[in-house]
């Protein structure tokens, strides 16, 4: 009998190991100093900066900005391969745990993202709203809240398997949580706040009803996971050397 979580966890095994053999190569010791000195110089400078900033500044229009791509851009992590078109496609129904998996996996990968997006930005965030510790926990908690509603709409989407749709969907959602993350971090009225969140509730249930009857993308599904398994691979390369790096053609449009 099929097995949607064994599967699952025989693909995250694999991919780790994968990405393991590569892992000790790019992060050695010298690349590490390198990142911590440049850490430190960059943080040095980055408080001495904030301390000068007028009790005006719009921190609240900066931070809604910068973080507002790192809750839209919602990847989901399949780990699908190219041969599952063909074995998985009849157990498409049977694969409910399997993805379920896939999207706890994909927002505990982006969690990182978004704490260290919001540490970067509370000096500044304290300097001029004067927040505290209290603060952090309950902007970071809004901010997960956030991230895994866009997670869901982003699952939604890619039923409908169409680059234009998905980008449509990722400028809406941007400029939606720009308003939400404004209203939050410029401590503006919590009615207005509720009402962009139940828009983005109410936009993932618009998804879900019009995808009911959709079947999984099959090809967009494996094709995003060998793109991104790509882009890992040439960033390995310019640190050891990679086989299973594939060469790839561009079609020059303008010829």
């Amino acid at each position: 009998m099929f097995d949607g979580k064994k599967l699952w966890n025989q693909r995250l095994g694999k991919t780790a190991k994968e990405m393991g053999k590569y892992l000790p190569y790019i992060f050695n010791g010298h690349l590490v100093i390198v990142f911590l000195f440049l850490i430190g110089t960059v943080a040095y400078y980055y408080q001495a900066w904030v301390k000068q900033l007028p009790s005006d500044f719009p921190a609240a229009a900066v931070m809604a900005l910068f973080l507002s791509f790192i809750v839209t851009y919602s990847p989901i992590y399949t780990l699908l391969v190219n041969a599952d078109k063909i074995f998985l496609l009849p157990l498409e129904t049977k694969l409910k745990e399997y993805f379920r998996r896939s999207i706890g996996l994909s927002f505990f990968m982006q969690i990182y993202g978004l704490l260290i997006g919001l540490l970067i930005f509370m000096p500044m965030y304290s300097h001029v709203y004067k927040g505290n510790g209290q603060s952090f926990l309950s902007l970071f908690f809004i901010l997960l809240l956030l991230k895994l509603i866009n997670i869901f709409i982003r699952w939604q989407v890619q039923y409908y398997g169409s680059e234009n749709v998905l980008r449509a969907d990722s400028i809406v959602r941007f400029f939606m949580n720009i308003v939400f993350l404004y209203i939050l971090f410029s401590g503006g009225s919590f009615l207005f706040l509720a009402i962009v969140a139940v828009l983005h509730i109410l936009l993932f249930a618009y998804y879900v009803s019009q995808t009911k009857e959709k079947g999984l993308k099959w090809e967009y599904l494996i094709q995003t996971e060998e793109r991104r398994m790509m882009s890992f691979y040439r960033f390995a390369n310019m640190f050891t050397d990679v086989p299973k790096l594939k060469g790839k053609i561009k079609r020059r449009k303008w010829l």
